[in-house]
């Protein structure tokens, strides 16, 4: 067996062999792009652009702002109302801002920790409340705190007009 020495010219014009179909279908297909690229560019200096009042856009758009401010349809521009997480439902947790998923993940923790938050903070435990999210929502969650009280005055009647 004889070794053949590498050649690279025999290797590049065996790599770039095309029969005579695919040549013209080459050129064709680059003349097709040449054409397009210079009509694109041609076209800035054949066609003037139009002139546009943009001051009436732009009062348009300032309409169009003011009025999603005041109705975005599917949410309610009522404030939400204090909730207390204890007893809050699947309503209260969605006027906070919360999807119908989220709030079945929050009750399922309310109800793994026993039902019952005995602090604010406990609720940013929650995987799905980041910082963020939990500070937008924290003016707006209360624990109310004397049915708590009243259980512990029933046990220790000296904390009765605490």
């Amino acid at each position: 067996m004889v070794k053949r020495q590498f050649n690279l010219t025999d290797h590049l014009l065996e790599l770039f062999d095309t029969f005579k179909h695919e040549r013209k279908g080459v050129l064709f297909f680059s003349f097709l792009i040449i054409l397009v690229l210079t009509f694109h560019f041609s076209m800035d200096y054949l066609v003037e652009a139009p002139n546009i009042n943009t001051h009436q856009l732009d009062s348009l758009i300032a309409e169009s702002v003011e009025v999603s401010n005041t109705s975005v349809p599917g949410k309610s521009n009522v404030k939400p109302k204090t909730i207390d997480p204890n007893t809050a439902g699947k309503i209260g947790w969605m006027q906070l801002g919360f999807s119908e998923k989220q709030v079945k993940s929050i009750l399922n923790y309310r109800s793994a920790i026993g039902g019952k938050f005995k602090d604010i903070k406990h609720i940013q435990k929650i995987y799905i409340i980041d910082s963020f999210k939990f500070s937008k929502i924290k003016p707006y969650l209360s624990i109310e705190t004397h049915g708590m009280l009243d259980s512990v005055a029933s046990v220790h009647p000296k904390l009765e007009n605490f």
